[in-house]
């Protein structure tokens, strides 16, 4: 009511401009955002890194550096940091110079902010633009996984599936407006199928939600073409059934088909769930991965555990799991994965 009595305003001689900053967009009522009310919208973007630069040389101003000390490197490594992340990370770099010099009673003046006070507060001040996407970052290490030995190197965000209309969608472009701020970044969906799954076949209230879902995620990734720096990965064990229109060139226009792992990745990943377990020396992990073609990682792991339960079964005492435990949970066990499976993900990927 106020901002539309304003073109009353605007008729008498007296302008009045109303200017309105949000950083939760999708938030406005609509019928805030049409003509004649806030009908002028302006994105300020994430700063690029010589942007960076020139923020950390402001707030650099005053303080102590050492010679050695590169802006110029420290802003090439806080992509998506906003002016404000920048000056709490200047911030924080100059109290973490002032305790080391507290400590070695070097408050004569003579002390400076080191690479390693910034590295310091790199690692306290992250930047805002991803606060909220990275929800637990585990401590997994290479060691921890089994196989993969070919791909192996020297961090999720909330769930976007909603019954209610709109929310997943908007989580889904707030995603992808996170990922452009802070490019270069990737987004991952896993288990795809059930934000990506075929239109059609179902008027159910879901069967409507993933039809709005697919149809934003469509529109986003169309919108990345143009954009240089960000990577769109998804996982799915269901390839069919994601939509054939996600699947053309410029959107997940390369699949890469990753095999049940093999009697050495078996091997490996039984060796990594039994390390915190007492083995009988007569358990013979090789004999075991040698009696689980087809099973994935999970279902060796499951293995393992139940192999652990079945000796607490037999003697609440047991402190060694043997090779007749995992003999009888492989009797009752069968993998989820059929040849037939397998053939329909190869052919999958031939056709692609």
């Amino acid at each position: 009511m106020l901002m539309d009595s304003n073109k009353s305003f605007s008729a008498s001689g007296v302008h009045v401009v109303v200017v309105a900053a949000t950083n939760r967009v999708d938030s406005i009522d609509p019928a805030l955002r049409r003509s004649g009310r806030f009908d002028a919208e302006i994105e300020v973007t994430t700063p690029n890194e010589d942007e960076r630069f020139h923020i950390l040389n402001l707030y650099t101003k005053k303080l102590p550096l050492e010679p050695n000390v590169d802006l110029r490197t420290i802003a090439a490594s806080c992509n998506g940091y906003v002016g404000a992340d920048l000056e709490a990370l200047c911030r924080e770099a100059f109290m973490s110079a002032f305790r080391e010099s507290s400590k070695s009673n070097q408050l004569d003046g003579s002390w400076y902010i080191t690479m390693d006070d910034w590295r310091h507060a790199r690692s306290v001040v992250g930047p805002s633009i991803t606060r909220g996407v990275v929800v637990e970052v585990p401590k997994v290490s290479w060691e921890d996984i089994g196989g993969l030995k070919d791909i192996k190197a020297g961090s999720c965000g909330a769930e976007l599936y909603s019954m209610y209309v709109g929310e997943g969608e908007a989580l889904l472009r707030n995603t992808f407006r996170r990922a452009r701020l802070a490019a270069p970044s990737i987004i991952f969906f896993d288990e795809a199928d059930v934000v990506a799954a075929k239109r059609g076949g179902s008027s159910n209230g879901s069967s409507v939600v993933g039809e709005r879902l697919l149809s934003t995620l469509l529109t986003e990734m169309d919108g990345l073409e143009q954009i240089k720096g960000i990577l769109v990965l998804a996982a799915t064990n269901r390839p069919q059934a994601i939509d054939a229109a996600l699947m053309r060139p410029g959107r997940f226009d390369l699949v890469l088909y990753v095999p049940p792992p093999d009697l050495e990745a078996r091997y490996e990943i039984l060796r990594v769930h039994t390390r915190g377990m007492k083995l009988d020396a007569g358990v013979d992990l090789r004999r075991v991965a040698e009696s689980t073609d087809l099973f994935t990682g999970a279902e060796l792991e499951g293995l393992c555990r139940e192999a652990g339960i079945v000796a607490l079964r037999e003697d609440l005492s047991a402190t060694v799991v043997c090779n007749r435990h995992f003999q009888a949970v492989l009797q009752s066990l069968t993998p989820a994965l059929t040849w037939e499976v397998i053939e329909s993900y190869s052919s999958f990927t031939k056709k692609k």
